[in-house]
């Protein structure tokens, strides 16, 4: 056989190598994803009082602007 074709059959085999490990990690990482889908999602804990902002007597919201009509 002429040296050329020898070297294009090589070049296809390891392509196709190339595409069947790019494949595969593909469908692994799909697989990961879908199963991360499925996974009940986890409960939050409760906040704390301790760690909640106080809360205005006078109702009045503090620590953001407030919106003002012009």
């Amino acid at each position: 056989m002429e040296p050329l074709v020898i070297f294009g059959a090589g070049l296809v085999i390891y392509c196709g190598y190339l595409a069947l490990l790019d494949s595969s990690k593909s469908w692994r990482a799909w697989r990961l994803r879908t199963a991360a889908n499925r996974a009940p999602a986890k409960k939050r804990g409760v906040v704390p009082v301790k760690q909640q902002r106080p809360r205005p007597s006078a109702g009045i919201a503090v620590g953001r602007p407030l919106l003002q009509r012009v």
